[in-house]
């Protein structure tokens, strides 16, 4: 897990590692931030597509390290 300004809103998002997702090829969910808190609301999903790497390069893992 990290927390950053992904969107430059100036509120903390939450950027979640699943190394498991889309049938083991990983994937990074990003929580985006508000006034309150981290919202489930509008989760975007990234994988090895959204990055242009190949399935399997190990996206999900990426946030372990």
């Amino acid at each position: 897990m990290r927390l950053a300004d992904f969107n430059r809103d100036g509120k903390a998002d939450l950027a979640v590692s699943a190394p498991a997702e889309d049938h083991g090829n990983g994937a990074i969910r990003q929580l985006r931030g508000t006034r309150s808190g981290v919202s489930t609301s509008g989760v975007s999903t990234f994988g090895p597509r959204e990055y242009g790497v190949s399935p399997g390069s190990g996206v999900g893992g990426t946030l372990l390290a």
